[in-house]
């Protein structure tokens, strides 16, 4: 299985760009001053570039199937009990927000209603995170705790 993923719209992206389009439109039409019907426009127009560019959803470009995602970043320190859990069990790891490093990044995708999520570990290699890890399938109980 290749696990490649691509980027989709999710039910939330296209229900928040269908209110502001939906809400611009009406006080547009509506009899209303000049200045509601701008607000309206302003309103309508950013419904239509957010129906356009928001994606915040994952999908599997074999199995269709779709995920959620979540980011984690961990400091340096961090690496060989990362690698060990990725070839492991993730219930080790626990997901201390209070570090400010961020010179390792967790990929995770998950989706509840079929218990499947994937994991993957890059590193913070100046400017852009390069993965050292493949996409590792992982049962959606191992990190649940982490999203």
């Amino acid at each position: 299985m290749n696990n490649l993923f691509v980027k989709t719209r999710s039910t939330k992206d296209i229900i928040i760009s269908a209110v502001l389009l939906a809400g611009g439109v009406t006080m547009v039409v509506l009899p209303t001053p000049a200045s509601v019907n701008i607000a309206g426009l302003f309103l309508a127009c950013t419904g239509i570039v957010l129906l356009a560019v928001l994606k915040s959803g994952w999908k599997n470009t074999e199995t269709r199937e779709k995920f959620y995602s979540k980011t984690l970043y961990f400091p340096r320190e961090m690496e060989g009990k990362l690698k060990e859990a990725m070839e492991g069990s993730l219930k080790k790891i626990t997901s201390d927000t209070s570090n400010q490093s961020s010179a390792l990044k967790l990929d995770i995708l998950y989706n509840k209603k079929t218990g499947k999520a994937f994991c993957q570990l890059s590193e913070y290699i100046p400017y852009q995170y390069h993965p050292f890890t493949e996409m590792i399938p992982k049962p959606v109980d191992e990190v649940l705790h982490l999203v």
